[in-house]
């Protein structure tokens, strides 16, 4: 019992002992108490003696509020008063009550009021059941789902922190292509440059070819005219080369009438073909649908190149070039259709193939190799296709391409873009603890233009916020030497002894049961955002704080 429990004087003796106490009363765990109408304690039985430690003696003529802890005493007066004025039949509450070795008891309080002459209350009786262990229990598991949900705040702070990273090499990796855009760019644009100067010599040989030329002029004029289209093809090849390399060509979907793609291919090189000596076919497998869906100019391109490089590099022969579809099926429901380049004159072995699609000609004799097996195989890559190829000396050389096309049909529509947020012109100074934390934060608000300080506890935000230049408080409630709530209260009471202008704080915290917005006001912040912190929610409360701050300054400057 507490050191300030009230003996009673003379004029508030106990009344006289009742009736004897009956054995089985005095058996059961829990305390069983009566009290006079004025609140009086005049019986108890001896499970109040085992718990508490009190005698009978030291019990009896107290007020039962004698007996509870200094901090709940007030409370549970208020309460039971109430019964004794009858303003209320009954009582139940949990206190803490304090026994003979000063140590805490919770007890539950169940109380009925008795009822006297005329209706007047004359006394109450009621029982006391101890619930020590269960509110330790309870206190222990409210303690372990804190923690519980520190700890997944904290996985959660680290994931966001790698997806963050993710996201920055994401970012540097767009920046990467951007410049490989821009170098691609450059070079297209070069190219650009250098065919009007080519158009121009091609036209002037043309204009040679159609003139009054000896048999020694036209063979020159024509060794000219055959250098000139071999430039202007290197010049297009090196293009589509550095926007293959720098992955700027977009792969498109489009209806193509495939047997037109094979008439064009067969225009463009029967003629060339014939003049080296040579026969060039094309064509389609019955099992090819007419019409169907793909980058048809890509598709054309990686043809082209294909069968141009085999009839250049053909001294005998034929080349023959197969459309089909693959017996193959694709678990994306898409056809696989064949493309197969034969060159029976040629005489190159794997690893000289291989050289030519990996290098091209750089580094090697093979004439007729150029870019342009390189930018094939990379165009065949990037939509998705295989390219496999071979060949021995006497046997010839064949490449196939295995591309997953569709039967033609609309076009999806195109995604919705996103958009990003405005950014917030705020300095902020962030108060946390946990590195982690302090990283994934900072991200965030660097992201949307807010100049962010960090510091490490609730004492140097404390100090930090006492200098000027400051936006808003980002402040964690848990921190070592002094946390959020106590770094809140000083912060105030420093800007009400300095007359300063109140500085906008807003909690951080992962414990966000009810009543912990009320502490957070109590200790004067303004705003609270829930952790893990959600991008959105702390740019909704920032934005909010942006807008009071802006027409704060518009007030000041009018």
């Amino acid at each position: 019992m507490s050191n300030d429990i009230r003996r009673p004087n003379d004029s508030d003796a106990a009344p006289e002992a009742g009736p004897a106490v009956p054995a089985w009363l005095d058996r059961i765990n829990e305390i069983v108490f009566r009290c006079d109408a004025h609140g009086r304690v005049f019986f108890v039985n001896s499970a109040w003696t085992r718990t508490m430690e009190f005698s009978a003696d030291e019990t009896l003529g107290h007020a039962i509020s004698d007996f509870v802890h200094q901090k709940d005493r007030d409370v549970h007066r208020v309460r039971l008063q109430s019964v004794l004025d009858g303003r209320r039949l009954s009582l139940q509450h949990e206190a803490r009550f304090v026994a003979r070795d000063g140590s805490d008891r919770w007890l539950e309080l169940r109380a009925l009021a008795e009822q006297g002459e005329h209706g007047a209350v004359a006394g109450l009786t009621g029982t006391l059941t101890d619930v020590t262990s269960r509110r330790k229990m309870a206190d222990e598991l409210r303690a372990l789902a804190y923690e519980a949900e520190e700890a997944r705040a904290d996985a959660e702070s680290a994931a966001q922190l790698l997806r963050a990273t993710a996201e920055d090499i994401t970012r540097e990796r767009d920046q990467a292509v951007a410049s490989g855009r821009a170098t691609a760019e450059f070079i297209a644009s070069m190219a650009q440059d250098l065919h009007a100067p080519l158009n121009g010599v091609q036209s002037a040989i043309e204009k040679l070819l159609h003139g009054d030329l000896s048999g020694e002029q036209r063979t020159r004029a024509e060794n000219v005219r055959g250098s000139a289209e071999s430039l202007a093809g290197l010049v297009n090849d090196i293009a589509e080369f550095a926007r293959a390399a720098a992955g700027t060509i977009e792969v498109r979907d489009e209806d193509f009438d495939v047997h037109e793609l094979v008439d064009d291919l067969s225009r463009l090189l029967v003629q060339k073909a014939l003049s080296q000596g040579i026969t060039f076919g094309a064509t389609v497998s019955p099992n090819v649908p007419e019409r169907l869906r793909g980058d048809a100019t890509h598709i054309r391109q990686v043809l082209m190149n294909l069968a141009s490089n085999a009839v250049r590099a053909a001294d005998e022969g034929s080349v023959n070039v197969i459309i089909s579809r693959s017996t193959r099926t694709r678990p994306d429901g898409r056809l696989p259709v064949r493309v197969e380049v034969h060159a029976s004159g040629t005489a190159f072995n794997h690893d000289e193939i291989a050289r030519m699609f990996e290098l091209g000609a750089a580094g090697s004799s093979l004439e007729g190799a150029g870019l342009g097996l390189v930018i094939a195989r990379r165009l065949v890559d990037m939509m998705g296709g295989t390219l496999e190829f071979g060949g021995e000396p006497g046997e010839g050389n064949w490449v196939v391409v295995e591309l997953p096309l569709a039967r033609a049909a609309a076009a999806a529509p195109p995604a919705a873009l996103s958009h990003n947020a405005a950014p917030l012109h705020l300095r902020v100074l962030l108060a946390e603890d946990n590195v982690v934390n302090q990283k994934v934060v900072t991200r965030i608000l660097e992201r949307w233009g807010v100049q962010v300080t960090v510091v490490g506890d609730g004492a140097a935000a404390v100090d930090a916020a006492r200098e000027d230049g400051w936006d808003l408080v980002l402040m964690d409630v848990r921190m070592p030497r002094l946390d959020g709530l106590q770094a809140a209260e000083e912060i105030r009471s420093h800007e009400a002894a300095q007359g300063r202008q109140r500085l906008p704080i807003v909690a951080m915290t992962a414990n966000a049961l009810s009543g912990d917005r009320e502490r957070c006001n109590e200790a004067g912040m303004d705003g609270f955002v829930a952790k893990p912190i959600r991008p959105a929610d702390l740019y909704a409360e920032l934005s909010r704080w942006a807008g009071h701050i802006a027409s704060d300054e518009r007030r000041r400057a009018a």
